[in-house]
């Protein structure tokens, strides 16, 4: 008989379901995960679409107020009663911004009554866009601004020693100062004010820069008064008002003409009407006689032979300003002289330099050797100025810069080839001995007398001067 071994279950109950494999979840379970997860992706989903939709709005809003503060300018208020003057750089400091603040800067300075300027930065830091303006950007600009303000009541000494033991009113000053870096911004008028509390004007003209925008030398003009034989201090500071008057020109191809000051000038490329000057008014009598200006060059073999007499020719010249400013105007021409086949055997460049306040005419000529060294010996380069001087009260001076220098009168020379009556510049001259040695000679008798030494000495030391009760003309050594 064959067994069985049958399970011991209750009758009509199904056979249990086979284990499920290891590690899967039940089948309601794995629903409910999927479910679940699903929510999760969802809900991070609108947050970040709903932060990207923020983000745009905000960069939106700022672009706004980026472009608002563009358009803004400065905010500025009358400073009464201990008000406080704002002015506002909002914004991305760009070339805008900082010609805002440099033209603020200029109301500034340009204002008596603004006493003093404070300043609050509030700035997260960050990059800035280029000005523009030379090799400064936006931020140094605005820095430059500030040192500016910061300079604005600083006063600089100065020295002007006066070496001949003569007082001088309304002495003429023309020289450089040198300044420290962020002393000075710019140029324009300037006070110049003594020991004794007396005040000059004088002009300032930038003639180089420091790397930060500040004036690193000004060329001072102007007129002041200096005690005899001593050391003149003054201190100098912006001025608080500009005076009246200023040169001014007007120029063609052939022609300056230089008005506004004391003498009305014209410089024409013309040898024969070179130099005009005379003082504004129809009834004005000339300082100068034509053609006021005429130059000659002479050159000599080795042994003094085949000697050469050349004039200044000006047929291809154009007068140029080179220097414009209020107190003074200086005009380059440009001569040459050539000989009988045209060829240029020299050049001469001739600087003419007027000023507004005082009767005087400033000439300095360069000369440009372009002869054979070995055949062409300069023997004189002669410069005339013509002038209607009085025979009757004329006097001649020498002397050098250190010394009290001698006055006599010229004895007048009569009946000579010239025409004669009158003083003639043989009766005196500078000689130039080597490259810085001048020497002063005169005449004391007749014109074919020896020439006597007056004064002798280095450098710029010689001069010699030529006058009447109205005019005169000085002829200064220069090396």
């Amino acid at each position: 008989m064959q067994e069985h071994d049958t399970p011991n279950h209750p009758p009509q109950t199904p056979p249990p379901a086979p284990p499920a494999p290891q590690g899967a979840a039940p089948p309601g379970r794995a629903a409910q995960t999927q479910r679940r997860r699903s929510w999760t992706g969802r809900i991070f989903t609108c947050l970040f679409v709903l932060l990207f939709i923020v983000s745009v709005v905000m960069n939106a809003y700022l672009l706004l107020l980026l472009g608002a503060a563009f358009e803004r300018g400065f905010d500025v208020a009358t400073l009464r009663s201990g008000q406080a003057d704002q002015t506002t750089v909002a914004g991305v400091i760009d070339a805008r911004q900082a010609d805002r603040s440099d033209t603020f800067t200029r109301r500034v300075l340009n204002d008596p009554n603004v006493k003093a300027v404070v300043t609050r930065v509030e700035s997260p830091g960050g990059a800035f866009s280029p000005a523009g303006t030379g090799s400064l950007d936006s931020l140094g600009c605005i820095q430059s601004d500030l040192l500016q303000l910061q300079g604005v009541n600083k006063m600089i000494p100065i020295l002007i020693h006066e070496t001949t033991g003569i007082e001088r009113t309304d002495e003429l000053i023309l020289g450089g100062l040198p300044l420290a870096q962020g002393e000075i911004f710019g140029g324009g008028w300037f006070t110049l004010k003594n020991d004794d509390g007396r005040e000059y004007t004088v002009e300032g003209t930038p003639a180089a820069y420091w790397p930060d925008g500040s004036t690193k030398w000004l060329h001072i003009c102007g007129l002041v008064d200096l005690a005899a034989g001593k050391a003149n201090r003054f201190v100098l500071t912006p001025a608080a008002s500009p005076p009246d008057g200023a040169l001014s020109t007007e120029t063609d191809e052939r022609c300056v003409r230089i008005r506004g000051g004391v003498l009305d000038v014209d410089v024409t490329a013309d040898e024969n009407n070179l130099l005009v000057a005379g003082r504004p008014g129809k009834k004005s009598q000339p300082v100068l006689t034509a053609p006021g200006l005429s130059a000659s060059l002479v050159y000599v073999g080795p042994e003094g032979q085949n000697r050469r007499t050349f004039h200044l020719s000006l047929a291809d010249a154009h007068p140029d300003i080179v220097v414009r400013t209020a107190n003074r105007v200086v005009v380059r021409l440009g001569g040459k002289f050539v000989n009988a086949e045209g060829q240029c055997v020299s050049e001469l460049v001739l600087f003419v330099e007027v000023f507004r306040q005082v009767p005087e005419i400033r000439l300095e000529p360069v000369w440009i050797y372009l002869g054979r060294p070995r055949e062409d010996l300069v023997e004189s380069l002669t410069l005339t100025v013509h002038l209607p001087i009085s025979a009757d009260n004329c006097r001649y001076a020498f002397a050098n810069d250190r010394g009290k220098g001698f006055w006599e009168v010229i004895q007048r020379i009569r009946n000579d080839e010239r025409g004669g009556d009158g003083p003639r510049w043989p009766m005196a001259r500078q000689v130039q001995l080597g490259s810085s040695f001048y020497r002063t000679e005169k005449l004391t008798f007749k014109k074919d007398a020896a020439w006597l030494k007056a004064v002798e000495g280095r450098r710029s030391q010689g001069w010699c001067h030529l006058a009447d009760e109205a005019l005169g003309v000085t002829a200064a050594m220069r090396y």
